[in-house]
């Protein structure tokens, strides 16, 4: 209950608060998380203070902070339908300084209380006011009928994160675009999804490489998540909505790139983000001059064959080169 924390906060505020101005500063901000048994890490204190600061005055109305957090204050009106209510809800979040999707998993996953996966009306109500999200009734319906089956009281849980997160940046939805794009060479918008199959690499999948689930785990998710209309091929779309779900459990855009570079084998990319997956060539080209070489494009290679490696390197404009080593 947010209540008694509520009444401890506004204390522990007015405490800070020496000159009794009304306001605290971030570093006060800080003191109080702490001495409230919520430690957070500077760079979410620092989006909870600006959050509040809108004035850039580097303090914060204690009242307002306090209502703010608790849901003292009522969500404006105008919330009409499901995006509207979604992007209260970021806000509502990012305030209490949930900040990555670990976390917002975590905190969402305690709404569903019987533990199903699915969000039933009175658990998304209550959720969201511990958020200080006060929904309608109107609301509530509109958030169900943007989300549900017709006729349906209930919200796939992992579907509402994934709309909570919001849609992939410009970035992440450029990479994800580029790897499909050199899996449809012919770019009639559609690839065989057994070509999908052979060519990803589940050795890069995040959960892999945390050594959370096996590859084989990875591999049968990411077969169970294709070709849902049983019709043996993938849509740009498809693959865009697939990389929506493993967009929202990844915070950083380097990690994201090299995710994506390494298992779709993506040439290119900078510092934390540059491939490390394709395949790499010693060669000495005809002036004698020695260098390593990335293949940019090995995907279906033989990368034993080295008349085979020849020709990409030939395909990619190396075509001088007197002798090849692989560096496997």
């Amino acid at each position: 209950d947010a209540l008694p924390i509520y009444q401890a906060l506004r204390p522990l505020c007015k405490h800070e608060d020496y000159y009794n101005s009304g306001s605290i500063t971030k570093e006060q901000l800080g003191k109080i998380m702490l001495r409230s048994g919520s430690y957070e890490e500077p760079q979410v204190i620092q989006i909870i203070f600006d959050r509040y600061d809108t004035k850039g005055e580097k303090k914060i109305n204690i009242d307002k902070f306090c209502d703010g957090i608790f849901g003292r204050k009522q969500p404006p009106t105008k919330l009409k339908d499901v995006s509207d209510v979604l992007s209260a809800a970021r806000q509502a979040i990012l305030a209490r300084g949930v900040t990555n999707m670990a976390s917002l998993t975590t905190t969402f996953r305690h709404m569903d209380t019987n533990n199903n996966g699915i969000l039933e009306r009175d658990e998304l109500q209550s959720g969201l006011q511990k958020f200080g999200l006060q929904l309608t009734e109107a609301q509530l319906d509109s958030v169900f009928k943007g989300f549900a089956n017709t006729g349906s009281s209930t919200i796939d849980l992992t579907e509402f994160l994934v709309a909570l997160r919001g849609p992939l940046s410009e970035r992440r939805e450029r990479l994800v675009t580029l790897a499909f794009q050199q899996l449809n060479p012919s770019k009639d918008g559609v690839v065989p999804f057994s070509q999908i199959c052979a060519i990803y690499d589940a050795s890069r999948h995040p959960d892999v490489l945390a050594k959370i689930r096996s590859k084989e785990d990875v591999l049968r998710e990411f077969i169970a998540s294709w070709d849902r209309n049983g019709d043996g091929e993938i849509t740009i779309d498809e693959f865009l909505e697939y990389y929506k779900g493993i967009s929202s459990s990844i915070d950083k855009d380097d990690y994201f790139e090299l995710m994506i570079r390494n298992a779709w084998h993506l040439a290119g990319g900078k510092g934390a983000a540059e491939n490390t997956a394709n395949l790499r060539v010693y060669v000495v080209r005809g002036d004698g001059s020695e260098d390593i070489v990335v293949i940019e494009n090995d995907m279906g290679l033989d990368k034993k064959n080295l008349n085979a490696v020849r020709q990409r390197l030939q395909q990619q404009g190396e075509t001088d080169v007197s002798q090849i080593k692989l560096c496997l």
